[in-house]
């Protein structure tokens, strides 16, 4: 025992990384009291800190932040090192003081993951604001964020409400995150548990509102260029239509999206697949209305596979819809430009057309003092038409192939014997579904070969275009690059490059083993970073 209390640093730091990362922190904390006068590392007794009550906050601050006297008028404040030796931290505890937390977090600045639990009486409005503009200024290496609400309290109360206390502008700040290091954002509100409420009996409570105006807070939050997963679970909020009523557009950046609790129908799915073109992996637990249509009592034996196969269908699809709205889109930008052209055309014509020969009525003037007192130069004169746009007749764009890898939903009401039948409908689905994409993009190439090989007699002037692999806006022809002879020939592994997405129906309290590969609910955030970052 005298000998390995002598050891040098580096060698308790090597025999401490064959210690698993969920005991690493105890033991280093049990050793460091073991041997106190020995060089043990205490990194990672600070590298990950989770508090989940409300003392350990204050007692966590007193610790790293330390005042001395230097003299009688002044102090001198000191930071401890082991600050800046924290990259995880989470607070669960609902009843930790704000002001607290807020100089706490301040002073981890090279934090990478933060989780935060938001509570009716630990934060308002304005001290999450204040949190996050001061993340915003100084934690440049913050790479997930994890905000968790649960604005109610053990007896039920309308006063936040009648506050008008919501936390909307904490999403206009994430919106506008300085550091593109964030790619990792999760905003989950607790669902509403009558059990552990001091209701009457015979009376209802609705579910307490933490975002009031989310048609514009969750589309400017969509923006962030940089967040490649989100998770956004508001329960029994319609959050499909706060996108969708915005100017059309795609999300091309969110790979990894969990809508779990919120208000989504089996329709809304057609949407999303849509809209998020580069969408991977896709979580739907505990949307009621989604659960009834998809796995409701009601459905049973060719009903539930019939449904389960149409929504297989419809996920291969998506870029086929978006290429057609697309289209829709460029055809009337382009019927607006002919119809502008046209206009410049009849004004050009009317203002040098020669005037008419005879005699002209008393109320013409045959002078203008105006033109005559004005030098040549400022002479008003036909006015001048545009360049031609030459533009084509008609655009056609090839729909881009699904990219979806895993669909979760969680079916608590349908029996387990069941899901045998749902994952082949769904897989039967996508793909004939693929199959129907695969043709459409084939008639295009082909089409477009045909056109450049001069074999084709159509006289429609038709541009055949592709989706540009970062395309958001849908203006004009934006986003969009022209098709090439490789294109046609990278056609036949397209098939083999679109394979049947993993559908896991257990939720994700069940246990691993019985999930579908990388799924959605294994996918760690954190260890999608390195492939996001």
């Amino acid at each position: 025992m005298s000998l390995f209390t002598t050891l040098p640093s580096e060698l308790y730091s090597d025999i401490l990384s064959h210690v698993p990362k969920p005991s690493l922190q105890k033991t280093v904390l049990s050793l460091s009291r073991a041997i106190p006068y020995s060089p043990v590392p205490l990194h990672d007794i600070f590298r990950c800190i989770r508090l989940s009550h409300p003392d350990q906050v204050f007692q966590l601050y007193r610790r790293l932040r330390t005042t001395t006297a230097n003299d009688a008028n002044s102090a001198c404040i000191n930071i401890d090192p082991a600050a800046s030796w924290v990259r995880s931290f989470l607070l669960e505890t609902w009843a930790a003081d704000a002001n607290v937390v807020i100089n706490l977090v301040g002073l981890l600045t090279e934090i990478r993951k933060l989780t935060l639990w938001v509570g009716p009486m630990n934060f308002t409005p304005e001290n999450l604001e204040e949190l996050i503009t001061k993340l915003k200024r100084d934690m440049k290496q913050l790479r997930v964020l994890e905000l968790r609400f649960r604005p109610y309290v053990q007896k039920a109360t309308y006063l936040p409400f009648l506050k008008g206390s919501y936390f909307d502008s904490t999403l206009l700040a994430l919106a506008y995150w300085p550091h593109t290091i964030l790619r990792s954002l999760s905003i989950v509100q607790d669902p509403l548990d009558l059990t552990q409420l001091q209701v009457a009996p015979g009376k209802s409570f609705a579910q307490p509102i933490v975002f009031f105006r989310l048609d514009h807070t969750f589309s400017s939050l969509l923006l962030c260029p940089h967040i490649g997963a989100l998770r956004f679970c508001l329960p029994s909020r319609a959050l499909i239509r706060a996108f969708t009523n915005s100017s059309p557009r795609t999300y091309s950046h969110i790979r990894i999206l969990d809508l779990s609790t919120t208000s989504t129908y089996d329709a809304d799915i057609d949407t999303i697949i849509t809209r998020f073109s580069k969408l991977e992996h896709l979580v739907l637990d505990g949307c009621s209305s989604l659960h009834d249509a998809l796995g409701g009592p009601t459905l049973e034996g060719t009903g539930l596979r019939e449904e389960w196969y149409a929504l297989g269908k419809r996920c291969a699809l998506g870029g086929a819809r978006r290429a057609k709205e697309r289209e829709k889109l460029v055809k009337q930008w382009l019927e607006t430009s002919r119809e502008h052209e046209h206009e410049q055309e009849a004004v050009a014509e009317s203002s040098t057309k020669k005037p008419r020969k005879g005699r002209k009525g008393l109320a013409t003037a045959t002078i203008s003092l105006r033109s005559a007192s004005l030098p040549p130069s400022q002479v008003a004169g036909p006015p001048k038409l545009s360049p031609s746009i030459n533009l084509p007749q008609r655009v056609r764009i090839v729909p881009p192939g699904p990219t979806l890898k895993s669909l979760s939903i969680a079916l608590p009401n349908t029996p387990i014997n069941l899901h045998a039948d749902i994952l082949s409908a769904f897989e039967r689905g996508w793909k004939d579904g693929l199959a129907q994409l695969t043709t459409a993009r084939r008639t295009i190439l082909q089409a477009w070969v045909r056109r450049n090989t001069g074999t084709n007699s159509d006289k429609i002037t038709t541009k055949v275009v592709k989706f540009d692999d970062d395309e958001d806006e849908w203006n004009r022809l934006n986003g969009l690059d022209d098709v090439e002879v490789d294109d046609l020939e990278d056609e036949d592994r397209f098939v083999e490059e679109c394979g049947v997405p993993g559908l896991c129906l257990l939720g994700p309290g069940s246990a691993d083993d019985s999930h579908q590969t990388e799924c959605g609910h294994q996918m760690s955030i954190l260890a999608e970073l390195a492939r996001l970052s």
